[in-house]
């Protein structure tokens, strides 16, 4: 399979015009992201980073630009030159273990001394210089953190750079399996002041004020990410509920797609929508800008659906699920706008998201506004029964939803009663989810 999709980023005008700036701020926010749990992590880990691939040219300074970024916030940053090594430094070398029982895949002992870090990056270049037997290696390292029978440890953010195919090194395009697990940004290369700035600190070591403490970073944005993943889950499922036929679109052919189409690097699937998910919560709890966001949306989707989702996005402003559940125990409840049933149905789920996350504290002070936004949804009709059925079920399985002898325990029953066949599990479940 040919393609010219990777070399066509830089120069097609479907992206955002960020600054250089601007685009290390995206990538800072998808290292501090939680990414997916993976198999093998214990319950308490968090695994941070998204898995992403930035694109460019060769010599446009992506490597160490990066590299240099990375020691701001990590106390190590490695380079792993994927062209150079064989495919069984990551994959593994096949060693029987100690019992002789089976046999272990060993990588180089670079990963063993990479997981003695407490926090590190790891940056693998050169991914789109590697043969195709190498991609699943590579690949086994970037989405599931495992380099053979080794796992990487959470403590470890891990991401690819690439040239095009065609002018890379025995350069082989992605497959669309292997592109769909991660999010392609085109890299935005510094102009000749941001570059003279780089220059100037590239050969000296970064003093400890120029440094940024990562363990606080990653408090914020664990503060944060409950209502900042309601938001964005919100929004998400807002989308696909409207166009359904855009939870997958495999590509068609090669090169860049016709509009709305995916192409190779970028289709929809079930799996890209939850990474985008993810990327969009550590977005807002990074504060990113409206030109950034369009940026890690259009190069996580095919170009037409990531404009119609843009566009939902920013017609449908989702208010604050904190704000709306602290107004409405106030006695000021929200309400949707006349005829958006849209909006009604994507603020339901975000606000069901919100109080069902366990780290969120004071559910018992929040609850009560939670049941009067339903409650005036059913009353108005503005969010569809099946909907505030739905959202109720979910909500009244939350421990704490339900209080016995206060307004909670009252909203609901008075809000049941209509529906009390839908929600079967209430005559059972409230006595035991009541506290």
């Amino acid at each position: 399979m040919t393609s010219n999709t990777e070399s066509q980023l830089h120069r097609t005008l479907f992206f955002s015009k960020i600054s250089h700036e601007e685009c290390l701020g995206v990538i800072k926010a998808m290292l501090f992201t939680p990414g997916r749990r993976v198999h093998g992590m214990g319950s308490s880990d968090i695994v941070w980073g998204i898995p992403c691939m930035i694109w460019d040219e060769p010599g446009t300074g992506k490597t160490s630009i990066i590299a240099q970024e990375g020691r701001r916030y990590f106390d190590s940053t490695k380079i792993h030159y994927m062209a150079q090594h064989p495919a069984e430094d990551i994959g593994g070398y096949g060693i029987p273990n100690a019992d002789r029982t089976a046999i272990d895949q060993v990588p180089a002992a670079f990963f063993a001394e990479l997981n003695k870090e407490k926090n590190a990056l790891l940056i693998l270049d050169e991914f789109g210089s590697i043969e195709e037997h190498k991609q699943a290696a590579g690949l086994a390292v970037l989405s599931e953190r495992l380099a053979g029978s080794t796992q990487i440890g959470p403590g470890v953010r891990i991401i690819a750079l690439g040239n095009p195919p065609e002018v890379a090194a025995n350069g082989v395009p992605l497959a669309p399996p292997a592109a769909n697990r991660m999010i392609h940004f085109p890299w935005v290369r510094p102009d000749a002041k941001g570059f003279s700035d780089f220059l100037s600190g590239a050969g000296v070591l970064l003093q400890s004020e120029e440094k940024e403490d990562p363990d606080e970073i990653e408090k914020v944005v664990i503060a944060e990410w409950p209502r900042c993943y309601a938001k964005a889950f919100a929004h998400v499922s807002q989308y696909l509920s409207k166009f359904r036929q855009h939870l997958q679109q495999m590509p068609h052919g090669c090169g860049v797609s016709n509009e709305g189409e995916a192409d190779e690097l970028r289709w929809a699937s079930p799996r890209m929508w939850e990474t985008l998910t993810r990327a969009l919560a550590g977005a807002y709890a990074h504060e990113l800008n409206d030109g950034q966001i369009s940026y890690l949306v259009r190069s996580a989707l095919p170009s037409g659906i990531a404009v119609s989702f843009l566009k939902m996005q920013s017609e449908n402003v989702l208010g604050d699920p904190v704000e709306i559940l602290k107004d409405a125990a106030r006695g000021k409840v929200w309400e949707a706008p006349k005829n958006r049933l849209d909006i009604a149905v994507a603020t339901a789920r975000m606000l069901t998201s919100y109080v069902s996350d366990p780290s969120v504290k004071g559910i018992k002070e929040l609850s009560v506004g939670y049941w009067r936004v339903l409650q005036r949804m059913k009353k108005s009709k503005a969010g569809g029964k099946d909907i505030v059925t739905e959202n109720a079920i979910k909500a009244s399985n939350v421990d704490g939803m339900i209080t016995r002898g206060t307004e909670s325990e009252r909203l609901f029953n008075e809000f049941s009663s209509d529906i009390h066949a839908e929600i079967s599990l209430y005559s059972k479940g409230v006595n035991r989810r009541a506290v």
